[in-house]
């Protein structure tokens, strides 16, 4: 009998005698290796047969278990075609336990230590996904169904990592998009229109361009103040809105635009209205006239225009 089995055999029913009433699992001294083996823990002796069992606890919903096994084989077999493979499952695991931030990190070790895997697309479609839970969309966790609150910091996150792995995909001009749409969400309007302007520039064919064109415009309309104070943003925003009209003249947002137009240009004839009424009550009618008659002249449609007649006919009778 071989030497190796006898020693093997002789270890086992040592240990059976002894360990047997303990309920031990079965440890095998293996001379090759100096160490101590459990089989039951032990790395299968090929990835593609670590990889399948590594599998079956994921198909059994046993993720921590799977994630165990797709280590050993990332440990144990870090050049084998079923690494990045591993590495990405690892990233499923994490997803299927609804613990998102975590998964986003896995998956993108499949880009960073495996460039050239198989995998990336599913990475970075898995990401997306990810990034719209984090946007506020119906979610599912191992347990239930869920509706998370909206976390525009971190869905803006992922799909900058998006747009880092594959800034030319399919989905690359949209992503730029959703992470403007997070800035706006979250009232920050300057980064909004920086990341809505990347769309533009980088994705200039994409349908995506026109919707981005008009949340620059909302942006800078956000942004404005009442016709008291500084109009700059009133400007922006209505030249933002007059450039869309001019650009995409068919488009569905027309109704909606126009809008936009005719309520900025109603903020610019208050603000000369209301100047006019300053002079007028500093006694510097001349000013006063020139200012109301700018009202009629620029704004004629305007509920502005209306008073700035009446002030002016009442000036011509004094």
């Amino acid at each position: 009998m071989n030497k190796r089995l006898i020693f093997v055999l002789t270890v086992l029913t040592a240990l059976g005698v002894f360990l047997a009433p303990l309920n031990y699992a079965v440890w095998i001294w293996t001379p090759e290796t100096r160490k101590w083996i459990n089989p039951k823990y032990a790395v299968k002796e090929n990835p593609e047969e670590q990889f399948a069992w590594a599998e079956s606890f994921f198909q059994g919903e046993e993720y921590e278990r799977a994630i165990k096994e797709h280590r050993k084989l990332i440990r144990n077999y870090p050049d084998s075609i079923y690494a990045p493979r591993s590495q990405y499952s690892v990233g499923a695991c994490w997803e299927a336990l609804g613990e998102y931030g975590q998964a986003v990190n896995e998956y993108q070790k499949v880009i960073d230590n495996y460039p050239t895997s198989d995998k990336i697309a599913e990475v970075v479609e898995s990401q997306y996904q990810i990034g719209n839970l984090f946007f506020g969309e119906e979610i599912k966790s191992k347990f239930k169904k869920v509706f998370v609150e909206s976390n525009y910091a971190r869905a803006s996150k992922v799909y900058r990592l998006v747009i880092k792995n594959a800034p030319y995909s399919p989905r690359a001009a949209e992503v730029q998009y959703r992470i403007g749409l997070c800035y706006l969400k979250q009232n920050n309007w300057s980064e909004a229109v920086s990341e809505y302007e990347k769309v533009i520039e980088n994705y200039p064919e994409s349908q995506w361009v026109e919707r981005a064109f008009y949340e620059i415009g909302l942006s800078y309309l956000n942004q404005s103040l009442s016709p008291l104070y500084d109009q700059t943003m009133t400007e922006q925003a209505l030249k933002q809105f007059k450039e869309f009209r001019k650009r995409f003249p068919d488009t569905s947002l027309s109704k909606e635009v126009e809008e936009k137009i005719n309520s900025l240009r109603e903020r610019r004839a208050e603000r000369t209205y209301k100047i006019g009424q300053f002079y007028e009550k500093q006694g510097s009618t001349e000013a006063a006239r020139i200012y109301y008659q700018e009202t009629v002249d620029n704004y004629p449609d305007s509920n502005w225009a209306r008073s700035a007649r009446e002030r002016l006919d009442e000036l011509e009778s004094k």
